[in-house]
């Protein structure tokens, strides 16, 4: 019925919402390592919201992805 529909509506909100609340967490923290030039994690907090990155943000992700040291692979 439209009980359901209401409920996945805001559910869905709820989802945004916590969504937006760790991204704007994430920037904060990744502004700071960004500054300390540890760009590993930067890449680390804000890849999961690459679709959501400010244009400015985007260009310092790239950046920060030529800066990142390479993993070892094993």
């Amino acid at each position: 019925g439209t009980d359901e529909s209401a409920e996945a509506e805001a559910s869905e909100r709820f989802q945004k919402e916590l969504l937006h609340d760790r991204y704007a967490q994430a920037t904060i923290k990744a502004d700071e390592v960004f500054r300390a030039k540890n760009y590993d994690q930067y890449v680390a907090l804000l890849s999961p919201f690459s679709d959501m990155l400010t244009s400015v943000q985007q260009k310092k992700l790239k950046l920060a992805n030529k800066k990142a040291v390479p993993k070892e692979r094993d």
